[in-house]
């Protein structure tokens, strides 16, 4: 895409999500930076010894893990100090992760090794890594039992690993190349993206079956559950928009257009605000949600400048069901403090935008092509 598509892109993005085309871009100028950066990457002194964190037991202390692919690597870094404090080295690119409900255990699938490293937050260390067919994808971690549910894309499955002995206890067949996976544990059920089936699917957590398929649009990638207004957002990264789904109704409600190739969707704990972040743009979308999402409208409320695309080097090779991007990737809203941390794939760097102002406030250094980033759920995830 030139430049001119992806201008026009952004001005229709602007008039049909409802921003006026002479709004500002997340409190600035767009193409202005902003926030300060901080190193992170490293998580070393001088001396070359590993530097480590200070907790109080608050919820804010949690540590953040995050993947850094082609460091092949996972590091946790301080939400009070925006420091990255450990680097922990795990399978061959790693891509997503979860944190169980505890917080002592960080699960990380690694696409290119086809295995998921487990490793002890608290410890800082690898315990163990779990052999699965091939290019796992997402992971996430049930809200109740803590088993841990692995998208593998080579084998159109969905794997779980049982929590206490930290092995594979069953597959889900779900459909062509799922991608990643969200529970709604009262409704009893969880959602997974079938990015080459272009649907969502519905898992009875239950009898560990796929039970429906919602189609959605095309290549849906990551995705978030709203429970209070019983729908799944996904992030569509080959049709470039959201796809709106009524978990009750099992249909699409609607879609709403996005920057480039969008690939990672969350929003607010009180759902009023969706962040999503696209890997082939240079910004992160954030829509404004109504109390009812078949009757109401999702509106525009701000793109959020977060990359120069002129300042980021050149593609690296990859090997993705989709197409590589090298701008925002994981976007992931702390359900403790008014932040958003988007991690930038090609710059190295971790974003932190304010929910309230949408301005940035923080850029951390972190090792080589960050991907993805979650933290301990009081409830889950």
């Amino acid at each position: 895409m030139n430049l001119g598509e992806y201008a026009n892109r952004r001005d229709v993005l602007r008039t049909v999500g409802g921003l006026g085309g002479t709004a500002l871009v997340g409190g600035v100028a767009a193409g202005q930076d902003g926030g300060t950066t901080t190193a992170g990457g490293g998580g070393t002194t001088e001396g070359g010894d590993q530097t480590t964190t200070e907790t109080t037991g608050r919820a804010t202390d949690r540590p953040l893990v995050v993947t850094c692919r082609l460091d092949d690597s996972v590091a946790l870094l301080n939400q009070e100090t925006k420091e990255i404090f450990a680097e922990i080295s795990v399978g061959k690119e790693p891509l997503y992760c979860a944190v169980s409900t505890d917080g002592e255990l960080a699960y990380a699938p690694n696409t290119a090794s086809a295995d998921v490293s487990v490793v002890n937050v608290e410890q800082q260390e690898e315990v163990k890594r779990i052999p699965l067919d091939a290019a796992p994808r997402g992971v996430n971690v049930h809200p109740e039992n803590d088993d841990a549910f692995v998208e593998v894309a080579g084998a159109n499955q969905v794997a779980v690993i049982d929590s206490e002995n930290l092995q594979v206890r069953e597959t889900i067949d779900v459909g062509k190349a799922p991608h990643n996976i969200v529970f709604d544990a009262e409704a009893g059920f969880a959602y997974v993206t079938n990015q080459g089936g272009n649907s969502l699917g519905f898992i009875d957590l239950q009898s560990l079956e796929m039970v429906d398929r919602v189609p959605v649009a095309k290549a849906p990638h990551n995705l978030h559950v709203d429970r209070e207004r019983n729908v799944v957002y996904t992030a569509n990264a080959l049709s470039n928009d959201v796809g709106i789904i009524d978990v009750e109704r099992r249909e699409l409600l609607k879609k709403r257009p996005l920057t480039d190739q969008n690939a990672d969707i969350h929003a607010t704990q009180d759902g009023e605000k969706i962040f999503v972040a696209g890997v082939q743009s240079d910004a992160v979308t954030v829509y404004h949600a109504p109390d009812d999402p078949a009757e109401g409208e999702y509106r525009v409320a701000d793109i959020v400048t977060v990359e120069d695309q002129d300042e980021i080097r050149p593609p690296l090779p990859e090997r993705d069901f989709v197409p590589p991007g090298l701008g925002p990737h994981g976007c992931f809203v702390s359900p403790y403090r008014n932040e958003v941390y988007v991690t930038i794939t090609g710059r190295d760097q971790l974003v932190v935008i304010d929910t309230e102002t949408h301005e940035i406030t923080d850029r951390v250094s972190t090792p080589r092509y960050p991907f993805f980033s979650d933290v301990q759920y009081d409830s889950g995830n």
